[in-house]
C-alpha cells in the first residue's frame, strides 16, 4: 500500500522538499546583477552558477531533514549519528544552524567565487582563501558531476562550511571512513569537520529522492479522496 511505504513523517518532508526543488524553475544568481565570478569563461560561469544553485539546495535539504525529526526521535536518528556522532541537543541544533549558514554563505552577495585556482591547490576540487576571502574552484571540481555523490554541489557545501559565517569548519577528516570514525570517537570534532557536512548532505539528498514517488502518490491519493467526498456529498 502507498501509505505503508511511508513510515516516517520526516521522509515525506524530505521527499516533498526534493519534489519542490525539481518542479521549480532554476533561479538565476544574476537577476539584476552579474554574479561575482572572476577568471571564469562564459561556459564555466554557467556551470559554476548551476553548481551553486544545487549546493544551496543540498544544504537546505539537509537542514530541512534535521528540522523534521521530532525531538523525541533525534537521539535515535541513524544518519545523524553516523556522521555527527552520539546525540547532543546543543550539537544537533548547531548542525542545523550551520547548514542554514552554509546555504546563505553560498549566495553571491555573501561570497566571491573564482575559477583562478592557486597553483598550490591545483589537485583539489575547491580552495577556500584564508580568512574566508572566497572560494576558488579547481581541476577536480570540473571533473565531478553537478549533483549526487562526490559532486560539485557537495564540494561547494564542504567549502562553504569553512567560511566564517558557518563557524569556520576545518578538514579534520577527508574520506567517508575517516569522517564516520571521527563521529564515533569525537563527536565534537565531527561538528567542526568540513567533509562531514558534505557527506551527510549528499546522503540525505539521495534518501529524499528515494521516497519521492511514495510521497507524490500519497498526495495524489489525498486529492482523489477529497474529490470523491465532494462528488458524493
Amino acid at each position: 500500500m502507498v501509505l505503508a511505504s511511508i513510515t516516517r513523517p520526516r521522509q515525506v518532508l524530505a521527499a516533498l522538499s526534493v519534489a519542490l526543488l525539481l518542479a521549480a524553475p532554476a533561479p538565476s544568481l544574476a537577476q539584476g546583477a552579474a554574479a561575482p565570478f572572476t577568471g571564469c569563461s562564459a561556459s564555466e560561469s554557467t556551470d559554476l552558477e548551476n553548481a551553486i544553485i544545487a549546493a544551496r539546495a543540498l544544504a537546505g535539504s539537509a537542514a530541512t531533514y534535521l528540522e523534521g525529526v521530532s525531538e523525541d526521535q533525534r537521539r535515535f536518528d541513524a544518519p545523524y549519528e553516523t556522521w555527527f556522532g552520539a546525540y547532543d541537543g546543543w550539537r544537533y541544533g548547531r548542525v542545523i544552524a550551520n547548514y542554514r549558514a552554509i546555504e546563505g554563505g553560498l549566495a553571491p552577495a555573501s561570497t566571491t567565487f573564482s575559477c583562478d585556482c592557486p597553483s598550490t591547490a591545483a589537485g583539489e576540487e575547491v580552495h577556500v582563501a584564508q580568512g574566508g576571502g572566497g572560494i576558488a574552484v579547481c581541476k577536480g571540481f570540473w571533473l565531478a558531476p553537478v549533483s549526487g555523490g562526490r559532486s560539485r554541489a557537495g564540494a561547494l557545501v564542504q567549502a562553504a562550511s569553512q567560511l566564517p559565517g558557518p563557524g569556520g569548519a576545518q578538514l579534520l577528516a577527508a574520506t567517508q571512513i575517516e569522517s564516520t570514525t571521527l563521529a564515533g570517537q569525537r563527536p565534537s570534532d565531527a561538528l567542526r569537520n568540513a567533509a562531514t557536512y558534505r557527506y551527510f548532505a549528499e546522503e540525505k539528498k539521495d534518501a529524499g529522492a528515494e521516497h519521492l514517488p511514495a510521497a507524490l502518490a500519497l498526495i495524489l491519493l489525498i486529492v482523489a479522496v477529497q474529490g470523491f467526498r465532494r462528488w458524493s456529498a
